[in-house]
């Protein structure tokens, strides 16, 4: 039996070291990044992306060298991200008719430039003349904090995929409330972290260290149970909400009739009869009206003011707003039944890069490119004030769910009730849904407020202020009428303070971390 576990080491540690070891490791990082996306797009499979940053953590601390730790992190980022941003094949190959093989191409480009913010964390752990120990539960999880918020606010702005979007509904998700979005992807990955450290020590490792480990790990645990009890709001008064999903296809180019169809559409299956009590709100997603707009006197405008009258509900939907030669807005509107014209309620502030707008720099690639596009202009960050039947609001289009910071100055003016976003989700594959209502329900669970999500063609949703999924839309053409609880109560701690405090724990880990490093090289140099 010796014999046979002496011979069991001796491969082990040939396949572990050398060139050999070089390459399973990078394997393992790379199909430990696949793994992690599944977490994204099925919720019950959120701990793969524990078991895939643990196997990512545990290749980190038995790198070699600082050109192996990026590789491990880079790789590992690559698959992660070029599976987690599939949905984009849908906008590429089947809107922008680029052929297969280049919009693959450029998804796994777009993954390659992410990838970039993992392999510096891995990286740069690899670099820090500190022990394994501190690198696996102070230094990992502040650096993958850092870049992520780095990757998630201006000028990146692309924090889709966020570690703590995998758990908007789940356990971790109760430091939502007090820290975001970052602050649940610093608790999950100091998490991965510690029972890395317990569960695969150092040869060298002190008993008492193993000890103090699972203390924390507990420590921990039941801090976020406890979490998972507290309250941040109370219940409101209610609306009765209608949320129209037409399931119109991507308009691709202006057509007048088929303009007005899709308004007809509208039309129609808002007028149907309501089950139970009259409706207050009814609210039409995204591209719904693609006419520019220049006034609520524009007949697309109107159209939206007639079915207000006939059922008594504020409308919103969805137009550009011209403002002048040039100058426009992507906008929502409320019309009323007191027969005033629809109103200017909301004009988005995070507009889409090559989309909406031309980042710096790039004007001479857009017109290289012969792409006949004006820039957007944006409104207020975190909105205007307005209200729905004497129920403040706060607002948001699209993608603009992804930014919880941005979200958050909706209070400075207001205490809004709920949160009302509009989408159109038709130009991606299906793989984009689960991933845009995470979003919204971290959304949610930071404000402690009920989002209320109207998407075109799937996924139209009530997300209580819990996070959790009270009403969802399939696929396809339908109506879905609910009763809304709207919240009250004081804002929570991150509606206050926004992502500050956990930049704070983060600067002040990092530079301990610097320090450490620091005398760890002089004593080297002595």
């Amino acid at each position: 039996r010796a014999t046979e576990r002496d011979g069991c080491m001796s491969f082990i540690e040939r396949v572990t070291t050398g060139r050999a070891g070089i390459a399973l490791r990078l394997v393992a990082a790379t199909l430990a990044g696949a793994l992690g996306s599944v977490a994204f797009s099925v919720a019950a499979a959120n701990w793969f992306l524990l078991v895939s940053l643990a196997v990512l953590f545990l290749v980190t601390v038995r790198t070699e060298t600082k050109k192996e730790g990026f590789g491990a992190g880079w790789l590992w980022g690559l698959a992660f991200f070029s599976i987690g941003l599939r949905w984009c094949y849908g906008s590429l190959h089947d809107h922008g008719q680029l052929p297969a093989i280049l919009s693959v191409a450029a998804i796994v480009l777009l993954a390659g430039v992410l990838a970039f913010f993992i392999g510096a964390v891995t990286g740069l752990t690899r670099a820090f003349p500190i022990s394994r120990r501190l690198k696996l539960i102070v230094l990992l999880p502040t650096l993958w904090s850092v870049f992520e918020l780095l990757r998630g606010v201006e000028p990146a702005g692309f924090g889709w995929l966020s570690i703590g979007y995998a758990y908007s509904t789940d356990f971790f998700g109760a430091w939502a409330p007090l820290a975001g979005v970052y602050g649940v992807g610093f608790v999950v990955v100091l998490t991965v972290g510690l029972a890395v450290e317990l569960l695969f020590p150092a040869e060298d490792k002190k008993p008492w260290l193993k000890t103090l480990d699972a203390i924390a790990i507990g420590a921990l645990t039941l801090v976020t149970l406890a979490l998972n009890d507290v309250t941040y709001s109370e219940r409101g008064p209610k609306l009765e909400v209608r949320l129209v999903q037409p399931d119109l296809p991507v308009m691709m180019a202006y057509r007048p009739a088929e303009a007005a169809a899709r308004i007809d559409r509208a039309v129609a299956m808002s007028n149907r009869s309501a089950m139970g009590k009259p409706l207050d709100l009814i609210v039409w997603p995204e591209s719904t009206i693609v006419t520019p707009l220049r006034d609520g006197l524009d007949s697309a405008a109107l159209a939206a003011v007639d079915v207000a009258e006939k059922t008594g509900a504020a409308v919103v939907f969805n137009a550009f707003f011209r403002e002048g030669p040039g100058r426009y807005y992507n906008a929502m509107w409320m019309a009323e039944s007191n027969h005033r014209p629809a109103r200017l309620i909301y004009r988005k502030h995070h507009l889409v890069p090559f989309g909406e707008f031309v980042p710096t720099g790039f004007r001479w690639f857009v017109d290289a490119l012969g792409i006949p596009m004006a820039d957007q202009l944006r409104g207020p960050v975190g909105g205007d004030s307005f209200d729905v039947a004497g129920i403040q609001a706060a607002g948001g289009i699209c993608y603009e769910n992804m930014f919880g910071e941005e979200l958050r100055h909706a209070w400075d003016k207001a205490n809004p009730g709920f949160i009302l976003n509009t989408a159109n989700l038709g130009w991606f594959t299906d793989a984009v849904l689960p991933q845009f209502t995470a979003m919204s329900a971290m959304r949610a669970r930071e404000t402690a407020r009920p989002l209320i999500q109207a998407v075109q063609n799937a996924h139209s949703a009530l997300i209580g202020p819990d996070g959790k999924t009270q009403r969802l839309a399939s696929k396809g053409a339908q109506d879905l009428d609910m009763t809304v609880v709207t919240a009250t109560g004081s804002p929570t701690p991150f509606v206050r303070y926004g992502h500050w405090p956990l930049i704070g724990l983060l600067v002040v880990l990092l530079a301990s971390c610097l320090t450490l490093a620091f005398r760890v090289v002089r004593r080297q140099q002595a």
